[in-house]
């Protein structure tokens, strides 16, 4: 896209249509976890060094604290490397729609075949159902509904949408000015 404040990379060439899109990154909250992480070494490093010191014998206080705040920084780096490097990719090639949510290439990857896609539409609801976080883009296919592009404006999406349509050479019949256009029932 040519937009500056576009979120989504779109390559598309004779191989098909690849649509990649970064997590959006809240640089405070990058910076608030990092800062957390030093003091968080910090102490789990003297936890560590009580433990060997004591002739690797805690009481059972001190066992529960090193093992809840070893959980709790183990779970923050996670977090932390997902905010910083989590991608979604869309790619059509070979009447195959694949969608992949990845951290750093490793993730889990959704193949359609796109004779079964019924639908491709925008997320009327924009929130979260059951701690998962749905997609602007909903793609309903074999009675599943799949989600794409989490982290972009309603407009960008809407673009996408018309980009997907084309490579998958269907389109609305007539076009308004209404959302529904982008609303497509094949």
């Amino acid at each position: 896209m040519t937009d500056k404040n576009s979120q989504a990379s779109i390559q598309h060439d004779f191989n098909g249509l690849t649509i990649s899109i970064p997590q959006k990154i809240n640089y405070f909250i990058v910076l608030f976890t990092f800062l957390w992480l030093i003091a968080w070494a910090y102490f789990e490093y003297n936890a560590v060094i009580n433990f060997i010191n004591s002739n690797y014998q805690l009481n059972t206080f001190n066992s529960v604290w090193l093992l809840i705040w070893t959980a709790g920084g183990i779970s923050t780096i996670k977090s932390l490397v997902k905010m910083l490097f989590d991608k979604e990719r869309l790619t059509i090639k070979d009447q195959q729609l694949k969608i992949q949510h990845s951290i750093m290439s490793l993730g889990k990857a959704q193949n359609i075949a796109t004779h079964q896609i019924s639908e491709i539409k925008l997320n009327a609801f924009d929130g979260h159902i059951d701690q998962q976080p749905l997609g602007k883009i909903l793609i309903l296919h074999a009675d599943q509904t799949s989600s794409f592009a989490e982290s972009i404006s309603k407009d960008e999406a809407l673009h996408l949408i018309q980009i997907i349509n084309q490579q998958l050479q269907r389109r609305t019949s007539n076009p308004t000015t209404d959302y529904s256009q982008y609303n497509t029932k094949f």
